[in-house]
């Protein structure tokens, strides 16, 4: 090839359609994990969201976010490489064998069990549930220790919904007994549902017991995807020092309050 072709050949390598996809990254996350995340009519939104915006934004990378309404769709495409990268997964080792975890984690999700005020349900041990009626997320990881505890569960011990407002409305009709969550998503879909009148006003849910397991929230690449080398290092420092100024914590804060704000506004 002369000279004079080649900066041609690479005028239309960069405008091919194939050099400019890998220039995307698609991305998708639970659509209701409220400070982290939560989609909106026309947008996801969140702590989580904001901080992989401002990363692909600074390495000049169209970042495409996917609401998908469905977390176990999100991690099912994630595993088949067909979407890249996922918003905030508990690392689990079913997760490992389809996806590479950046290192530097985003938050801590603290979880614990949560009852109606009005069920006699004290929590020691595990196997004092046994006698009850527990609910939780298809594909969640409550920890190593609870996962077990539940999969030798029946469905009548153990209910399965696709989102966590299905499981406090249960809580709430005492159509179960107790359901992990953490306190954050919590407070802020009772004072959903509260407002949306699907639940009692005085509906009171409470913790019980300690709590069941601390949970990192990474992002996670698809390795069918291949795109994990390209920004992992980048990722990893970038997250670092967003924490290490305290910029991550200040998102949370701001999320929840924006969450709040915003659907009162649509209320009015």
């Amino acid at each position: 090839m002369s000279v004079l072709l080649k900066p041609l050949a690479l005028i239309v390598l960069a405008l091919c359609p194939f050099a400019l996809a890998a220039e995307k990254v698609t991305a998708c996350t639970s659509t209701l994990f409220v400070p982290f995340n939560w989609e909106t009519t026309t947008s996801l939104e969140g702590a989580t969201i904001e901080v992989a915006k401002r990363f692909f934004k600074k390495e000049r990378v169209e970042l495409e976010l996917l609401p998908l309404n469905s977390w176990a769709r999100c991690l099912k495409l994630a595993e088949s490489g067909k979407i890249d990268l996922v918003l905030g997964a508990y690392k689990t080792t079913e997760r490992q064998l389809w996806g590479d975890y950046i290192e530097e984690f985003i938050a801590l999700d603290i979880v614990q069990l949560f009852k109606n005020k009005n069920k006699q349900l004290h929590f020691e041990a595990l196997d004092s549930l046994q006698q009850f009626r527990g609910g939780g997320i298809f594909e969640n990881s409550y920890g190593e220790s609870f996962d077990t505890f539940i999969q030798n569960l029946s469905p009548t011990q153990w209910q399965k919904v696709a989102r966590p407002e299905q499981v406090l409305t249960q809580l709430a009709f005492n159509r179960i007994d107790y359901a992990p969550m953490n306190r954050w998503n919590m407070e802020v879909l009772m004072f959903t549902l509260k407002q949306q009148d699907k639940v009692p006003a005085d509906t009171e849910i409470i913790p019980i017991g300690k709590t069941i397991h601390s949970n990192e929230l990474y992002f996670l690449f698809s390795k069918k995807a291949g795109r994990y080398r390209e920004f992992h290092q980048k990722m990893n420092a970038f997250i670092k020092d967003m924490k290490s100024r305290g910029e991550i914590q200040k998102l949370l804060n701001k999320s929840l309050t924006r969450y709040k704000q915003e659907f009162m506004e649509n209320r009015q």
